[in-house]
């Protein structure tokens, strides 16, 4: 197991910075993944990790050693890539013993690496076929098992499920959370699907455009986002965005939609909101915290009207797609409740799970601290709404 640390690491093309000098701690026995739309750096700086790309500044150090001049092959990584990257004319066995051999393990040593891995992928009876005669699936855990026999230092993957249906991919990434907790190996994957990440890691790395947006584990991200890009990359189906601007009246602070509907805010939430009374934001809200139940599990429940797009059937439950002053937004349903298109449909909004994003620094407003002095956002002067609600 190893420790990667990333300093400052910066990558140019020419003149043009892809990776902006990020920072990121992976610790020994970690599964990390990078993941962000397309072209946001991830598999670049994968690249950095593995030595595939040169550093233009900053460093990379596994357990403290800087290894940004080393070589590939003298990093002891293993990389599973996106193409399963087999040799034609060699058999699985053939395959899963190559870098052994180049390395001179003795071949007692290698037969038993490569049983070992075999047996761990479920791939005992592959053995002696060729890349040709096997199955997509099948080809991935050979890749795989190439990696695990080597006994790396660390597991660099990327996108490797991307060449699968999705029912392989499920059942691939079980596998792979599997051969993770036998092994308790460092890894880095990177992946631009937000559900893979959300199920293999226990820290997601968020990027976009050559930066780190957040980092943390998959629930904390998925509950406590830190900006609007996040809260919309991370979630399937992704959060509801509503424009609405506060008002605080009477003690109390409510949210005015643009179709004219008023929603109160929780009180538990003044502290923090308050600050922003009398401008112009946006609520972040899920889809499955904007139901069709009239009785939600902890009683909260602010009423919306809209009218229904769309209805995709999932199963036991719905999405459903309406529009509320015309804009779209979606929402899980009971899948009992037949409607069509164009009907009205009242909805619950489960305002204890919403955050609040000041549209203009595009930030989540934290809803559990006591908010600090912020500048008032109607006359630019200093103002603390915390005395004024309390």
């Amino acid at each position: 197991m190893t420790e990667i640390r990333l300093e400052r690491l910066t990558k140019r093309f020419g003149s043009v910075a892809v990776i902006h000098g990020i920072d990121l701690v992976i610790a020994e026995g970690e599964f990390a993944v990078l993941v962000g739309p397309s072209g946001c750096g991830k598999t670049t700086t994968l690249r950095m990790i593995a030595g595939l790309e040169d550093v233009s500044e900053g460093s990379i150090r596994f357990d403290g050693k800087a290894v940004e001049l080393l070589a590939p092959k003298d990093r002891d990584i293993a990389m599973v890539f996106q193409s399963y990257a087999l040799y034609p004319h060699m058999t699985v066995r053939g395959n899963l013993a190559f870098s052994l051999k180049m390395k001179g393990v003795p071949r007692a040593e290698r037969e038993r690496l490569v049983q070992r891995a075999a047996t761990m992928l479920g791939i005992e009876s592959l053995l002696d076929r060729k890349p040709r005669q096997l199955s997509g699936g099948q080809r991935q855990r050979v890749a795989m098992g190439r990696a695990i026999v080597r006994e790396p230092r660390a597991f660099l993957f990327d996108e490797p499920l991307s060449n699968l249906d999705a029912a392989l991919r499920a059942q691939m990434r079980i596998e792979i959370k599997r051969i993770h907790q036998r092994l308790k190996a460092t890894v880095v994957y990177v992946t631009h699907d937000q559900i893979e990440a959300m199920t293999l890691a226990n820290k997601i790395v968020v990027m976009r455009s050559g930066r780190i947006e957040q980092v943390g584990d998959p629930m904390s991200v998925y509950r406590a986002p830190l900006n609007k890009f996040v809260a919309g990359f991370i979630g399937s189906p992704k959060m509801n965005f509503m424009a609405a601007r506060l008002v605080l009246e009477k003690g109390e602070l409510r949210a005015e939609l643009r179709n004219g509907a008023a929603i109160a805010l929780p009180r538990d939430r003044f502290a923090s909101y308050g600050a922003y009374a009398g401008a112009e934001v946006e609520i972040g809200l899920r889809p499955e915290h904007l139901t069709d139940r009239a009785d939600p599990p902890d009683g909260d429940c602010q009423f919306l009207d809209g009218v229904v797009d769309v209805i995709e059937p999932m199963g036991a439950t719905s999405l459903i797609t309406f529009t509320l002053a015309g804009v779209a937004y979606n929402a899980i349903g009971d899948a009992s409740r037949v409607r069509g298109a164009g009907e009205p449909l009242r909805l619950c909004a489960q305002l204890r799970h919403m955050h609040l994003i000041d549209p203009q620094t595009e930030r989540v407003v934290p809803p559990l601290e006591a908010a600090p002095r912020h500048r008032n956002m109607r006359t630019g002067s200093p103002s603390d709404y915390r005395e004024d609600i309390l």
